[in-house]
């Protein structure tokens, strides 16, 4: 992708915005039921205006193996079965297209850039809201369904 400077009164708005429907977004707002975030740079910012201002849960993602790794292999997952739809947004493609993952030494991953100058940050961020919509809070399988006994 060729990236080049443009006046703002020259940008045009992307055809496929979802957010062009203004009707859908107190519906969006309300299925929100929490926010993750990278506390790294954005603690602020949500937990001030996010949190206390907006009203949202918000809960802390840090990047590590053992926390992005899951919800990493589960993107890859549904990416691989061609789960993943993002309405052939370009800033997104090419983001994609700088995305890598890096491997531990018990093969779980992680993204991570292929070159110091792209951007990921649309891939971390659906990593992020895939962790959280995986997350179980915690609690066991035996507390929802018991024991199995065979």
């Amino acid at each position: 992708m060729k990236i080049e400077l443009r006046k703002t009164s020259e940008l045009k708005p992307y055809p496929n915005n979802p957010r062009l429907n203004d009707d859908a977004v107190d519906t969006v707002a309300q299925s929100i039921r929490e926010i993750g975030y990278d506390p790294w740079n954005a603690e602020l910012l949500c937990n001030q205006q996010l949190g206390q201002e907006d009203g949202f849960e918000v809960v802390e993602v840090r990047q590590t193996i053992s926390v992005m790794g899951p919800a990493t292999a589960e993107f890859e997952k549904l990416l691989r079965a061609g789960r993943l739809r993002h309405n052939g947004n370009p800033i997104l493609t090419w983001m994609a297209g700088r995305c890598a993952v890096r491997h531990d030494q018990n093969e779980n991953i992680v993204p991570t850039k292929k070159d110091s100058t792209g951007r990921i940050d649309g891939i971390v961020a659906s990593i992020i809201g895939l962790s959280r919509a995986l997350d179980d809070g915690g609690r066991s399988i035996y507390e929802t369904r018991g024991l199995l006994v065979l």
